[in-house]
């Protein structure tokens, strides 16, 4: 378990927030298995998927934060 109180950079929050944090299910996002590279970086492809929910202003249509449960769509 998460223990937000012995976190050295989160000593600026409140115990709320602390224990907050410390009840909070997170998730191991560790990748079970690493793919091994067979190309130098410099011809790789990288994609970013980020859920900050960015677009390109005056390009892109916005995120509608009225959808119960949050704007699903993506852009690229």
């Amino acid at each position: 378990m998460f223990d937000a109180f012995k976190v050295e950079k989160l000593k600026h929050l409140s115990f709320k927030e602390k224990a907050g944090l410390s009840i909070y299910p997170w998730r191991n996002c560790e990748p079970e298995k690493m793919a091994k590279l067979n190309k130098p970086h410099s011809e790789l492809k990288v994609a970013i998927v980020s859920s900050a929910g960015l677009y390109i202003r005056d390009e892109q249509k916005k995120f509608d934060h009225s959808i119960k449960g949050g704007d699903w769509s993506f852009r690229i």
